[in-house]
């Protein structure tokens, strides 16, 4: 068959996929209120980070309400939103989620639990790192360095539909350029003032993840003390002590007078980091990415083959509980339309 070949590799066992979940209902968030669709995302996301569990709102005869997993822990009894407070009210029942079913409320649940579940691997996976959440994944090993640049490759992998209805993977390249070293260990205040309110990658020991620098500590990474379990111990030992596997060189070396910074959490907490393992990331309107955009071209079946490598690699061995996740082989094609253009 002829067509258009796009990014989406239906998923081809979605009978044998199977969740259960529980709704809440969320009283005092109304849609008539001026943030209900800003707040209906929010709670999504709070209680997924909260929760560590796939969690979306559904509406029904304009009632809001809350979707999480069966076995995932009760939310809390309110809520703190924008101008509001919204209480949970458990329906005290459990749901069975049919993933073959196609309904605007089933495929708002489906697509949000198949998400959570394909990041968790990825996530754990030590050879990757995403930003974010939601972010792209990508390699711990630059693809290139260039004049202190380094250019990180990685793919976006979201649930999508094909042009049939089916459900699948939408998987397509993404790039990131990061500067190669991390922040000064003696960064000063004044240094800092230039970067404040910039995007970086934190390597926390073996996990990577992005923040943005709010604020300097005048206390060095000895000095400056976090909670760890029911105590306070230095930042620069609780980042060793709950660095998995082998420490990167950068965290065996890191000095004990090194600067922190700190940085804002998803909770609104503040959070120190040690200057050194903040790496500068540089955005699409910054003259050094600019100059480096030519290495993100790809031709058409270079793009292809890459996509199809990640797959192969990543993917094919996702697993949905006891089940395996099944990928066609090749992605959907979309048919060749012909326009008539009438003079």
């Amino acid at each position: 068959m002829s067509g258009l070949e796009a990014n989406i590799y239906p998923i081809t066992n979605l009978n044998e996929l199977s969740s259960e979940y529980r709704m809440f209902r969320i009283k005092g968030l109304r849609p008539d209120q001026e943030e209900y669709h800003s707040n209906r995302d929010l709670i999504a996301k709070r209680m997924s980070y909260e929760l560590k569990t796939p969690a979306t709102t559904i509406e029904r005869d304009s009632v809001p309400f809350l979707i999480i997993k069966s076995d995932a822990s009760a939310p809390p009894d309110k809520l703190q939103l924008v101008r509001n407070v919204v209480y949970f009210n458990d329906e005290d029942s459990i749901f069975h989620l049919d993933y073959t079913k196609r309904s605007p409320e089933n495929d708002a649940i489906a697509t949000r639990f198949l998400q959570f579940i394909i990041q968790e691997p990825l996530r754990k996976n030590g050879s990757l790192w995403q930003p974010s959440s939601g972010k792209p994944f990508f390699s711990k090993k630059p693809k290139s360095i260039h004049n202190g640049v380094a250019h990180y490759s990685g793919y976006s992998v979201r649930v999508a539909f094909t042009p049939e209805g089916q459900l699948g993977l939408s998987i397509d390249v993404a790039n990131k350029f990061v500067s190669a070293k991390g922040l000064p260990g003696n960064l000063s205040h004044k240094q800092f003032l230039q970067f404040k309110g910039r995007s970086f990658i934190y390597r926390y020991g073996n996990l990577w993840y992005e923040i943005k620098l709010a604020g300097f500590s005048d206390l060095d990474v000895t000095q400056y003390e976090v909670p760890y379990k029911n105590d306070f111990l230095p930042l620069i030992e609780v980042v060793r002590r709950t660095t998995v596997g082998a420490f990167p060189p950068e965290l065996s070396d890191l000095s004990p007078d090194a600067s922190v910074i700190t940085y804002i959490t998803n909770q609104d907490d503040t959070r120190g980091a040690p200057a050194p393992l903040c790496h500068l990331v540089y955005e699409t309107g910054d003259k050094i990415a600019g100059r480096l955009q030519s290495h993100t071209i790809l031709a058409p079946h270079e793009r292809f083959n890459n996509i199809k490598w990640f797959r192969e690699r990543y993917l094919d061995k996702v697993r949905f509980g006891d089940t395996q996740l099944r990928l066609t082989r090749y992605p959907v094609k979309i048919p060749d339309k012909i326009l008539v253009v009438v003079k």
